[in-house]
This record gives C-alpha cells, structure tokens and sequence, in this order.
C-alpha cells in the first residue's frame, strides 16, 4: 500500500525531512556518485568526494525521485538517474566557478580555487560524461536526450549571458537566461522520474513544466538572497552576484525606477565590482527605496503557484511524495539559505 499522508514540515525543515523520507535512495545515489568516481586518477577521486559528497541539499535527485515515486505504482527507485542529474548539476557548478572566478562555493573554497582552473573544467567534463553514460542504462533514451538536451540549453544560457555583458537586460531576457541556466535542469529531474515511473507522456509533460516553474521560483529567490542572506547561511559571500556584475532581476527591476544618479551608482558598482560589504549596502538601499527585492519575491511567489498547478489532478499513488512535491515550491521562496 502507498504510504499515508501527514502534515508537512515547515520550510526550513522540509527538505530535511525529505532526505529522511528518501533516505535509502538517496544513499544509493551517493553510492552511485561513488561509484563513478572510481577512477585510476586519484585526483579525480580526491575532487569528486570533495564537490560530489560534502554537502549540497540534493533537490534535483529528490525532485526525480519524489516524481518516480508520487503517481505510480513502485518500481525500482531510478537512482542512476538521479545521481545523473546531481552529477550534471555539480558540473554546471564547477563550469560557472571558472568563469566567474569565484573563491567560494558550499562553504569552502571552490575547486578552482582550490586545485585551478584546469582542474575544475576536466572535472566538470568527467561528470557530464559519467552523466551521459548512467543514463544510458534505460533501454528507453529519453533520459539521455533530455541530459544532452538540457547540457546544451545550460551553455546556451552561459553563452546568452556573455552576448549580453554591457548590455542591460530586459525581465525577459532574464527569465530566458535562468530559463536556459536554472530551471530546464530542474524540469529535466522532474520529467526523468515520471519516464522511469512509466508514467504516459501527459504526466511527464506537467511534471516538466512544474520543473521549470519550480526552478524559476528557485533562481529568482536565490538572486535575492544573494543580496540578503548572511555569509554563515550563504556559503559564500554574499552580493557576489553583483561584485561580479551579474544583472538579477532585483537589480533589472531598479533601473527601470532609479533616477539618473542611481542608475550611475548602480552601473558603477556592477562594472567595477570592489568591496562586496560596501557595494551591497549601498545598492540595497536603492532596491529597498523601490520595492525592488519585494517585487522580485512576489514574481517568485507566482511561479511557484504555477508549478503547484501543474501538479493538480495528476493521479496519486503514494500521498506522501505527491505532498512533498507540491509544498517544494514553497520551500523555495521561504528559505534563508
């Protein structure tokens, strides 16, 4: 019998509680990511435990997981696919330290501080292509052309992102970029469950664009905890986005309002990045003046509601999981880290 409902946990607990609820799967995801790691290199072994296996609350294999798990009868747990999907996601990671420089990730240094540049890109690559070859165990290759499908769209994001440095972008174009970046990995998770879940290709099309909503809930609240959180919660500076000259929608939604000396301030700080203590309090109390951060949440909140709507009336097999992944979407624009 599927397993009964309960009340959910607060945010701040919930994805606590949802590691424990998966708890067996996701050891055999980080068993997988262990086993991939195997290699004659003990570099490769000594980076993939440290970026793989340390951390990370591990949503997108538990997005996969819950779907598998939420409207269908069990089946094996797709656990390849999951420990895929983090093991495309830590590559991302990786990619996106190197090209921003950025010291920190997870609360430690990042491996290209750590172990360079040179490193942190063949590591990357050995993840995608471990990736490519878990997914290969389903004699079905959905999985597979979802993975180089959203591989693809991520560096098209990064390669949009590049177009556009000294350019201001448009709320459109941002939504493109964490479309491209962000939010096509987590409707990817979503959809490979349901495939491994055998579920028909009307589910797996909602649980995809509950992904993508999801996910854009998920960047939007975490740009503007880039400028909010504390360093302790952040594992990593925060306002690092903007000393890096990154356009969040926060900062997007303020040009449109600043007047002409505000939009040099923040034009300034983004292209000459310096202190982060003294540029973030300075820029957040422009964003502060307009309501910037508050609008910014508010468009999060809305595509939250949406991807829980993506999910109503969907036939539920087991109560518990389909709980969980609807009250994920406010996790996401509840949390402080």
């Amino acid at each position: 019998m599927p397993a009964q409902p309960k009340q959910p946990a607060q945010p701040d607990n919930l994805v606590v509680e949802i590691a424990q609820y998966l708890e067996s799967e996701l050891a055999a995801v980080d068993r997988v990511l262990h086993d991939i790691l195997d290699s004659q290199s003990s570099l490769v072994r000594e980076v993939g435990e440290y970026i793989c296996l340390a951390g990370g609350k591990k949503l997108r294999p538990m997005i996969t997981l819950l779907a598998a798990r939420a409207y269908n009868a069990p089946s094996p747990a797709p656990v390849q696919l999951a420990a895929a999907m983090e093991a495309v996601h830590v590559a991302t990671l990786m990619h996106d330290d190197v090209i921003d420089k950025a010291p920190m990730r997870r609360g430690r240094p990042s491996v290209n501080a750590r172990w360079g540049d040179d490193v942190a890109i063949l590591m990357a690559d050995y993840l995608y292509a471990a990736a490519f070859e878990l997914s290969l165990n389903y004699l079905d290759h959905e999985p597979l052309r979802l993975i180089c499908q959203v591989t693809r769209r991520m560096c098209e994001g990064e390669m949009f992102q590049i177009e556009k440095r000294g350019r201001w972008l448009e709320p459109e174009d941002y939504i493109h970029l964490i479309t491209c970046k962000t939010a096509c990995l987590f409707s990817a998770c979503a959809a490979v469950g349901g495939i491994a879940g055998g579920l028909d290709p009307v589910t797996i099309a909602r649980l995809s664009a509950f992904g993508l909503e999801f996910g854009l809930a998920f960047q939007i609240t975490d740009d503007a905890l880039d400028l909010t959180a504390t360093d302790a919660l952040w594992g990593k500076p925060v306002g690092i986005d903007m000393a890096t000259g990154k356009q969040t929608l926060p900062l997007i939604l303020a040009l449109r309002q600043a007047t002409d000396a505000e939009r040099r301030t923040i034009e300034s700080i983004l292209e000459n990045g310096g202190s982060v203590a003294a540029a973030n309090g300075e820029m957040l109390a422009i964003l502060e003046r307009y309501g910037c951060i508050d609008e910014a949440l508010e468009t999060a909140r809305r595509f939250a509601r949406q991807a829980v709507a993506h999910l109503d009336g969907l036939t539920v097999y087991d109560e518990v999981a389909a709980e969980y992944m609807k009250i994920l979407p406010d996790y996401v624009i509840t949390r402080q880290y």
